[in-house]
């Protein structure tokens, strides 16, 4: 659900800007240079917002049952 960029430093110092989908998977490969962004398993957007939500209740919860 959106691109993320991230940035790569070579041995050389070239920094490279590779823009890949946030659940995606980039390769690029020349003669001189392989590049490779793997962001398959990370949690899409809506998964971080829906997880602290869900945290936030469940923190709620923990701490009302403290207070007993």
């Amino acid at each position: 659900m959106g691109a993320r960029e991230s940035k790569v430093t070579g041995p050389d110092g070239k920094v490279y800007s590779v823009m890949c989908q946030s659940d995606g998977l980039m390769e690029y490969k020349d003669e001189k240079v392989q590049i490779k962004v793997d962001n398959r398993g990370r949690p899409g957007f809506l998964e971080q917002v829906f997880g602290t939500i869900v945290l936030g209740v469940t923190g709620a919860n923990t701490d009302a049952m403290k207070a007993k």
